[in-house]
């Protein structure tokens, strides 16, 4: 609830993707006097890489959320992989569009405390830092064919 004097603020526009990501192991030579071939999954060093940068500062990195199958079967509860799916993307986006909404109330609060005491206040200052998309589901594991889904 907003105090008193404050504008009710709209709720921001919010914005999500889903990116299936899709990969095989290759056979890559090994190095050195080994000889002989390891295997070598891109998909895995991308998730990895996703999730180092996702535990850092950076705000557009924590958007991006890594899914793999294994947490899509357990949220699932027996039924199908999109119904998992579905329960993981209306989870993560009822919290993002919740903090999001917060944050608005917040910086109305500030401008209207602001404005009160004669500062000047420009509202478009918390709007540059937002990402265009404030969540992106990578997918990794679920099926890439309809033969798969079956």
């Amino acid at each position: 609830e907003l105090p008193e004097g404050v504008p009710p603020v709209p709720d921001p526009p919010f914005a999500w993707a889903l990116a299936h990501v899709v990969s095989h192991a290759f056979g890559v030579e090994k190095g050195g006097e080994e000889g002989g071939l390891r295997e070598f999954d891109p998909l895995e060093v991308f998730l990895g890489q996703l999730r180092r940068e996702a535990a850092g500062e950076q705000p557009l990195a924590q958007n991006v959320i890594a899914v793999e199958r294994e947490e899509l079967e357990g949220l699932a509860e027996g039924g199908s992989l999109a119904s998992g799916l579905r329960r993981k993307a209306e989870a993560e986006a009822a919290c993002r569009q919740r903090l999001k909404v917060n944050a608005a109330r917040r910086r109305a609060i500030a401008a209207a405390e602001a404005a009160a005491g004669g500062d000047a206040h420009s509202e478009a200052e918390g709007d540059a830092k937002e990402a265009r998309l404030d969540l992106v589901l990578v997918l990794a594991g679920y099926p890439s064919s309809v033969e798969e889904l079956q």
